[in-house]
């Protein structure tokens, strides 16, 4: 008896109060509720790329100008080198830590997202000017700017323009990247002047705090409005019918790269390079 219980097949349910409505009526409804969710939907969306898109784009630059203090060190060099010798060495180290931080940073990026690898840089920049401002040491500069600071422009820059240009479709990557990267060479314009005012008004080790807690507030609250669109986002405008046919992108993975030896080449001549422009950069304003 229990074994027939068990093998018999439930009785469906039953919606009596359904049955009073003819059927076209029912999927008439069916269908206008159906479209009103998805409108609602879409609108939604759209608010969403019309105000988050941009303002990524813009705390992303506004990473940028605080982050290109890098290149106004040659302001801070004549005031360094009163304390000790050597005084473009702090500036080398810097240089080297943010080649290396940056491939750290873009992980940390790809794996706990851009707002915390954005805070990271901002109070990794800030500790080692921090530094600078309690010490006349040449190995504290190295590890304050150097090595600290170096470290915090690593992971702020490469925070700043992956999340912005998720928000915008391919055929804009140029545009975008283009403005959010703009911010760090256009820093010197105001940091050059207002780091001379500084050392006149303040000396060395008082503009170095001063610099340092204004990196933290504003890298940190910069970085509170760097996200990542939300999971299913499409951008309002594709690709072009051309650039979906051939791309002409070929991936390679990581360790495709390291086997490479134009990966170990190109560096030489970039970071002297890198050195030079921002020395030079620095010194004209």
């Amino acid at each position: 008896m229990l074994n027939r219980l068990l093998r018999k097949k439930p009785a469906p349910i039953k919606f009596r109060g359904r049955r009073r409505w003819p059927l076209l009526f029912q999927l008439r409804y069916t269908a206008m509720q159906d479209s009103f969710f998805m409108t609602k939907e879409k609108v939604t969306m759209k608010k969403v790329t019309a105000f988050s898109g941009w303002r990524v784009v813009l705390a992303g630059t506004g990473i940028n100008l605080a982050l290109g203090v890098l290149y106004a060190y040659s302001m801070l060099k004549g005031d360094i080198g009163k304390l000790f010798s050597g005084a473009g060495d702090p500036y080398a180290v810097a240089c080297l830590s943010f080649a290396a931080s940056m491939i750290i940073g873009g992980k940390a990026q790809d794996k706990f997202g851009p707002r915390i690898t954005a805070i990271i840089g901002g109070l990794l920049v800030g500790a080692g000017f921090i530094v600078c401002s309690q010490t006349s040491a040449y190995w504290g500069w190295v590890l304050g700017f150097g090595v600290l600071a170096g470290l915090g422009f690593g992971f702020g820059y490469s925070a700043a323009t992956p999340p912005a240009l998720k928000w915008f479709s391919p055929t804009k990557t140029g545009l975008i990247a283009g403005i959010v990267v703009s911010g760090f060479g256009i820093a010197p314009v105001y940091l050059a002047p207002l780091s001379k005012y500084l050392l006149g008004a303040y000396g060395l080790h008082n503009t170095m705090m001063i610099l340092g807690i204004a990196f933290i507030a504003i890298v940190c609250g910069m970085a509170m409005m760097v996200t990542n669109p939300p999971a299913g986002f499409v951008p309002a405008e594709g690709l072009p019918t051309q650039a979906k046919k051939s791309s002409g992108v070929v991936n390679v993975s990581p360790k495709e790269v390291l086997r490479d030896k134009r990966f170990y080449l190109e560096p030489v001549p970039f970071s002297r390079f890198f050195e030079q422009h921002t020395q030079r950069h620095g010194q004209q304003m």
